[in-house]
């Protein structure tokens, strides 16, 4: 079965758990690949590319307009995304055989808004999500899970440069 989106793979000396990197707006699976060392050698790392072109071997997970009043999402996209990566999640799982609960999502930007979402939206399904100059949309505020279940997920939120 062909995996839903396009990765790279790290492969894991054991099989202690799975680590998905996921990129910004414009960039593409290699941006964050750098990181795989930072992770256990137990753990496979996937650093996987964003589904929409914007130009050459320049990816998105939603369209986003940067105006001065802030940035404007395509939030259709941004949900299809969501629903993409979590198909992706799935496949990874039953192709690499990792439960759910050994999931690591670690994103930058708009991969770190794709990891929250996925986290917040689908708990069981991550142990853990990275977001990395990031925030979470108000959007996928209201399709939380209950607070017991998020906050069984453990979070690190990171901005700035210290």
């Amino acid at each position: 079965m062909k995996a839903p989106l396009e990765y790279l793979v790290r492969p894991a000396k054991e099989n202690a758990g799975l680590v998905v990197l996921l990129h910004g707006v414009g960039s593409n699976e290699e941006d964050l690949f750098s990181l795989e060392d930072a992770f256990r050698p137990e753990d496979l790392v996937l650093s996987v590319r964003a589904p929409l072109v914007f130009g050459p071997r320049s990816y998105g997970w939603f369209p986003v307009q940067f105006t001065p009043e802030g940035p404007v999402i395509d939030a259709v996209e941004a949900e299809k995304s969501r629903v993409r990566l979590l198909e992706f999640l799935s496949w990874a799982r039953q192709f690499y055989q990792v439960e759910a609960g050994r999931v690591r999502l670690v994103g930058f930007s708009q991969g770190g808004i794709l990891a929250s979402s996925v986290a917040l939206t689908e708990p069981d399904q991550v142990n853990s999500a990275a977001l990395m100059s990031s925030r979470i949309l108000p959007e996928v505020l209201s399709q939380a899970a209950a607070p017991d279940r998020v906050a069984a997920t453990s979070y690190l939120i990171a901005h700035g440069t210290q």
